[in-house]
């Protein structure tokens, strides 16, 4: 409260009040307008705290993709995503680019599922059972009983011509490929408009944001909070759905 505040205090007692309110001397009001100030102090530290702490989140908070997508990853290894992370990076740096290079590819996987969703919107769609299906990543199957299969893949362009003899040998599949394998794939042999799938996810983008949320996992010494409040390791419209305990 300002010092010219405190100064007009004493006019107020001379307005004229409704028979229903309370009798307040002077100094019960500056009693109650000091606490008023202290609750309206303590509203705007709430409200500055909780700022400071949703940046904090969003500066620090590694995606919990990158858990379910580890979660999925046809391994034996029984340790969470951060001490698979460590174990790899003891290995090597060629330990190191194959890892990111399978969770890359799962977090593919796991994000296709809503994109196709809005392409197929009567299909109920889920990811194989096994982490390992071969030819196909996707399932899905309508009311009437119709079945699609997509094979979901991230690479480098320059992996096209191995992608186009797969497409050219499993012409029931659908191929849901990243912006710049598909082009390729498009550039090279138009004719395949039909069984490709543009993501608009570049491979080279979500490389990059694998590595970075790798990196800050162990900058967090392995402590993430979930997001949105969604549980760590719940797979996401697979087939069997499960949590991990991991």
């Amino acid at each position: 409260m300002s010092m010219r505040s405190l100064a007009l205090l004493p006019e107020l007692q001379n307005l004229p009040v409704s028979g229903d309110s309370v009798d307040l001397g002077f100094t019960d009001t500056v009693t109650r307008l000091r606490s008023m100030d202290r609750d309206h102090f303590a509203i705007e530290l709430t409200e500055v705290v909780e700022t400071a702490l949703e940046g904090l989140f969003e500066w620090r908070n590694v995606p919990d993709v990158l858990t379910q997508a580890h979660d999925l990853l046809p391994s034996n290894y029984d340790g969470s995503l951060h001490d698979h992370y460590q174990d790899m990076l003891g290995r090597g740096p060629d330990a190191v680019r194959g890892f990111i290079s399978s969770l890359k590819g799962k977090v593919a996987e796991l994000e296709a599922v809503p994109v196709l969703e809005t392409i197929f919107p009567d299909y109920d769609l889920s990811l194989a059972d096994a982490a390992n299906q071969p030819g196909w990543d996707i399932y899905g199957v309508n009311p009437e009983g119709d079945k699609i299969f997509v094979e979901v893949k991230s690479q480098v362009a320059d992996n096209s011509s191995k992608v186009i003899g797969l497409i050219q040998q499993s012409p029931e599949i659908e191929f849901f490929l990243n912006r710049e394998l598909h082009d390729s794939v498009i550039a090279s042999n138009p004719e395949l408009v039909e069984s490709v799938i543009d993501s608009r996810e570049s491979n080279a983008d979500r490389t990059e944001s694998t590595e970075q949320g790798l990196t800050l996992l162990v900058s967090n010494l392995g402590i993430d909070v979930p997001d949105s409040g969604q549980v760590p390791g719940c797979g996401v419209r697979v087939r069997q759905p499960f949590c991990s305990t991991k």
